[in-house]
């Protein structure tokens, strides 16, 4: 199930917001692991339809992508030979809730769903 998957985010967004509107912005690349949540859950949480062409991940534990990552990437990880780890793109940073970090997850381009698409449309 969804719920058992876990993925990769990484960017430049906020890193920090306070109360009263202040930000902070990371000096370094910030990286988190953030599990999938499943398409009924996110629907629940926001309140309408999430089509096959988005992908909910993150908010458990204040950690979710922010304002300023948008267009980043969401990625899946495997190991080949030892210690060698490569990364698979799995979506892009859409949208999330105002509030970073709050109980609703952020929302990913599914970007497997847009394979024929982005196919068609690459130049040589």
């Amino acid at each position: 199930s969804s719920r058992d998957v876990s993925l990769n985010i990484a960017g430049w967004g906020i890193s920090k917001q306070h109360k009263e509107g202040r930000v902070e912005s990371p000096s370094v690349l910030q990286t988190a692991t953030v599990p999938v949540v499943s398409g009924s859950a996110c629907q629940n949480m926001y309140g309408y339809a999430m089509d096959n062409g988005k992908i909910c991940a993150g908010a458990v534990d204040g950690v979710d992508s922010c304002m300023g990552d948008s267009g980043g990437p969401l990625m899946g990880e495997f190991t080949v030979d030892g210690p060698l780890t490569k990364y698979f793109l799995v979506g892009v940073v859409s949208y999330g809730p105002n509030a970073c970090g709050t109980r609703r997850p952020g929302v990913y381009v599914n970007v497997p769903s847009y394979t024929e698409w982005i196919l068609e449309n690459l130049k040589p």
